[in-house]
């Protein structure tokens, strides 16, 4: 299945009324690709800000604590993924919404350290709004030999 996949984006878009996404299934289900560097996702999840355009004083205004809510969402749906994808995996990038017309990836790092600590996400603000690293590589050269 794919094993030299290093890049992956999914668009999900849900129907009224649908059943919940299940983030450990999906994250099983593509454990195998071993190669896989960089995940980008649209879930469509239900917590997803959606604007309303207040018209009086031409700015967009969110419901209650939409952003909030949503940003936790993302969160804790970057962990579950740091937790059951597989070990290649480097950044998982999802889509957010920041207008009526215009999206960015809000992108997140995957920790694993060699203590055995289990991996987390960290949102990564070094990171450009395109998703690719801005100043350093995801995983450093190995040392050159003797020059």
């Amino acid at each position: 299945m794919f094993p030299n996949l290093t890049s992956l984006k999914i668009l999900r878009y849900r129907q009224q009324q649908s059943a919940g996404f299940d983030v450990e299934r999906f994250a099983e289900i593509l454990r195998p690709l071993g190669s896989l560097c960089e995940l980008s996702l649209h879930l469509d999840q239900e917590t997803i800000p959606h604007l309303v355009v207040e018209m009086r004083t031409a700015i967009l205004v969110l419901p209650g604590d939409a952003i909030g809510a949503f940003s936790r969402t993302l969160d804790n749906t970057a962990d579950v993924l740091a937790h059951s994808l597989g070990p290649s995996v480097k950044l998982v990038k999802f889509l957010q919404p920041l207008n009526p017309d215009r999206r960015m990836w809000t992108t997140y790092r995957i920790i694993r350290d060699e203590h055995g600590s289990p991996p987390r996400a960290k949102y990564d603000r070094l990171l450009t709004p395109g998703g690719k690293l801005a100043k350093q590589p995801i995983v450093q050269p190995p040392p050159s030999g003797p020059v």
